[in-house]
């Protein structure tokens, strides 16, 4: 969603909830977004609207891991940051009525690969998150349906690394794999209409 201009979308903050919500109602740009995701979609529904919430908060944040703790033969370098979101349905709601909410509240796993058996112990300590851990995400979304058959599912949203592998030697370092860690941060909800 890079290209998303600034009137495309809202954008809220709530400091009572402490959380962030993004709204985009451009419907090819939401068509492109669930395109490109791969989401598991509804074969008679469109999507029409794109919501992010997410927690302003870094208490989700279990550990703050240092690159010391990782054994000295693998390591990370060059991360670079990127952000996803999950392409399996984690909860969904339908109706045809007023008001149409979907919450969710549940541990969601952080994921990661990497092309070289590096240890997740490695991973967590250079990019500062614990990859093997799950991550409490509470958040909802409220639509209005206007009369017409909706349906909002949720799919989790990450943030994280794509980093590259180094393995230390007696004769010099060398690159030896790269691999990707996300931390789940919030929710993509997606209404269909």
């Amino acid at each position: 969603m890079d290209s998303v201009s600034v009137e495309e979308l809202e954008r809220t903050v709530s400091l009572e909830n402490n959380t962030e919500t993004i709204k985009i109602k451009n419907s090819d740009l939401v068509k492109k977004f669930v395109e490109e995701n791969n989401f598991e979609k509804p074969s008679n529904l469109l999507p029409s609207e794109l919501t992010f919430v997410r927690s302003l908060s870094k208490e989700n944040n279990q550990s703050d891991f240092s690159q010391s703790l990782a054994p000295a033969s693998y390591y990370l370098k060059n991360k670079t940051a990127t952000s996803a979101c999950g392409s399996s349905v984690l909860k969904k709601v339908s109706g045809n009525s007023g008001s149409l909410t979907l919450s969710f509240s549940s541990k969601i796993a952080a994921t990661w690969n990497a092309s070289v058996g590096v240890s997740a112990s490695v991973v967590s300590a250079g990019v500062g998150f614990n990859v093997s851990a799950e991550y409490s995400v509470t958040q909802s979304n409220t639509i209005d349906t206007n009369g017409r058959y909706a349906e909002i599912r949720a799919y989790a949203e990450y943030t994280g690394y794509r980093f590259d592998v180094w393995e230390s030697g007696w004769f010099g370092d060398k690159k030896v794999g790269n691999g990707t860690a996300l931390r789940p941060v919030g929710i993509c909800f997606v209404t269909y209409r």
